[in-house]
């Protein structure tokens, strides 16, 4: 879908934008969530939006349940370098 992907886009440049307003992209990524709740690049977001909040348990959670429930291999890499995540054998 062009529209998650552009409103993922857009998510992840303003979370590493350091003087961004990071509830702006909070509220986005919930309306992303509510809209596609299965998609596991929305989900890292979350992730991300924990780390940078200090909630490193709950980033964990999210992180495995992203690398769970996508198959782009770039979100799946990213989050196994920073983090060690590996995906759940099902």
């Amino acid at each position: 879908n062009n529209n998650a992907d552009f409103i993922k886009a857009y998510i992840n440049i303003g979370l590493k934008n350091e003087d961004s307003d990071i509830e702006k992209y909070v509220g986005l990524l919930q309306r992303g969530l509510i809209m596609f709740p299965e998609d596991g690049e929305f989900i890292k977001l979350k992730g991300d939006v924990e780390l940078l909040a200090g909630n490193k348990q709950k980033a964990m959670e999210f992180y495995q349940e992203a690398v769970n429930k996508t198959q782009n291999g770039l979100i799946r890499l990213d989050i196994k370098k920073k983090y060690g995540i590996i995906p759940n054998k099902a």
